[in-house]
């Protein structure tokens, strides 16, 4: 069975699998394991992590904090 352990944090998020028994965190392209929390809608794509922070056209269209809006949705 495939498992998966998300963990969205409200300033950085990370995501981990296990792999022969054991949990290992997944890292991006820049070799770090964490991402900043941090989401933005352009017209043409969805920006994640460190491109989202660098998105300063239209501010609206960002989403941070995630973890708390996850929670004040149910």
């Amino acid at each position: 069975m495939a498992c998966i352990g998300i963990d969205l944090g409200t300033t950085y998020s990370c995501v981990s699998i296990i792999e022969n028994g054991r949990p290992v965190a997944i890292h991006n392209d820049d070799g770090k394991y964490t991402v900043p929390s941090v989401v933005a809608f352009t017209d043409k794509e969805i920006l994640v992590g460190n491109p989202a922070l660098e998105y300063t056209s239209d501010l609206s269209r960002v989403l941070y904090g995630g973890l708390f809006h996850f929670k004040s949705w149910h």
